[in-house]
C-alpha cells in the first residue's frame, strides 16, 4: 500500500478510491442489467404465445380498445356511476385472461430491452371475470419477467364484450391495429 505523506494526498487517494468503488459497483449493475435482461428475452422466446391467445375471445386487437395511460382516470370517473363502476384491487397476474386473439412478441421483446417494467405499474381495466380490455402485451411481458407478482386492476361487473363495447365508445379510447396502425 502506498505511504501517504500529506492529508492532501490523503484525501486525493480516497476519492479515487471512491471513484474506483463506484465505477465498479456501476459495471456491475449493468452486469446483473445485462444479465436479466438476456434471461427474459430468452424467456420471450420459449413463451408460447399462441397457448396463450388460445384462451381469448378471439377478437382482432382492431376491435380492441387502446387506453392511453393518462386516460385511465377519466375512464375510471366515467364508470364511477354507470354500468356498476369499476372496483380497484389487486390480483396475480397469472389470473388475467386475454382477449385479443394476436400477440406482437416483438413488441413484448421491446418491452423487454428497455427494462422499465412498466407493466408493473399501470392499471389494468377487467371484465367481471378478469379478461383484458387492454394491456395484453404488457401483460405477457409481467408474465415473462415475473410470473408470480401482482397488479392493480379496476374490476368491472360488465362481460368482457359489453366492457370492450362501451370502452369503443368513449372518446379516450383509440383503436389500432396488432402493428400499430389506426383503425
Amino acid at each position: 500500500m502506498q505511504k501517504l505523506t500529506t492529508i492532501q494526498e490523503a484525501f486525493k487517494f480516497i476519492r479515487a478510491a471512491e471513484k474506483a468503488a463506484k465505477e465498479r459497483k456501476k459495471k456491475a449493475e449493468q452486469n446483473d442489467y445485462t444479465t436479466e435482461v438476456a434471461y427474459n428475452l430468452l424467456k420471450a422466446d420459449n413463451f408460447d404465445d399462441k397457448d396463450y391467445i388460445s384462451y381469448s375471445e378471439d377478437l382482432p386487437r382492431a376491435r380492441m380498445p387502446q387506453i392511453p395511460k393518462e386516460e385511465i382516470d377519466s375512464i375510471i370517473i366515467h364508470f364511477g356511476n354507470k354500468h356498476g363502476g369499476l372496483r380497484k384491487t389487486s390480483c396475480p397476474i397469472k389470473k388475467l385472461m386475454p382477449t385479443q386473439n394476436e400477440i406482437d412478441m416483438d413488441k413484448v421483446r421491446k418491452f423487454i430491452r428497455k427494462n422499465d417494467h412498466n407493466w408493473k405499474e399501470r392499471r389494468y381495466i377487467v371484465s367481471k371475470d378478469f379478461k383484458l380490455a387492454d394491456g395484453h402485451h404488457d401483460i405477457v411481458t409481467g408474465l415473462i419477467e415475473d410470473p408470480d407478482s401482482e397488479v392493480t386492476i379496476y374490476k368491472s361487473k360488465l362481460p368482457i364484450r359489453k366492457l370492450i363495447e362501451v370502452l369503443n365508445k368513449m372518446k379516450v379510447s383509440n383503436r389500432e391495429d396488432i402493428k400499430g396502425s389506426k383503425v
